[in-house]
């Protein structure tokens, strides 16, 4: 388990009640008010992630679109007034299509990561979130249940979190 994925984890279980609940040392939930941002860190780390290897282009072409068009069919269903269930379908279909590609493709076709990416994600987090005034910046890849909540409740900080991580990459 990644140092990231032990702080998401927590984070996500505090963010699943309706409103907002924590776990008390006492076992008894407490409602917390917490001003959320989201980010779709698979967008991130595509657009940041340099050239590394050839690849069909009408491959990358069609992964890269998909990442941000496949995403549209989400933000159409909670402008609409989506039910939960409809907005946490929408993503579903939004994950299932992007984890198809991956198998076929691999994650972002032809391109890779700086080894530094998971540390510049961080600090690029933390730097949206300060500048947003939010508590918290959850990836809505890992909501596995009441991503609705968040994607109502929460504002989308990827293209600032994208910017800051390659405002870090352009430093080195």
């Amino acid at each position: 388990m990644t140092a990231q994925s032990r702080f998401v984890l927590p984070v996500i279980a505090l963010l699943l009640g309706n409103p907002l609940m924590t776990r008390a040392s006492d076992g008894v939930a407490k409602p917390v008010t917490l001003r959320v941002g989201f980010i779709n860190e698979n967008s991130v780390k595509c657009q940041v992630a340099t050239p590394c290897q050839q690849v069909k282009p009408e491959v990358a072409q069609e992964y890269f679109a998909y990442l941000d068009q496949g995403f549209d069919p989400v933000r159409a269903t909670i402008t609409s007034g989506g039910s939960n269930n409809d907005i946490q379908k929408s993503l579903l279909n939004y994950e299932d299509g992007l984890a198809a590609r991956n198998k076929l493709n691999g994650l972002c076709p032809g391109r890779c990561t700086d080894y530094d990416y998971p540390d510049m994600l961080w600090h690029a987090s933390t730097e949206a979130a300060a500048t947003k005034d939010l508590d918290v910046v959850i990836d809505i890849g890992v909501i596995f249940y009441g991503a609705d909540k968040i994607l109502k409740n929460g504002i989308d900080v990827t293209g600032l979190v994208t910017e800051r991580v390659l405002r870090q990459l352009h430093r080195q």
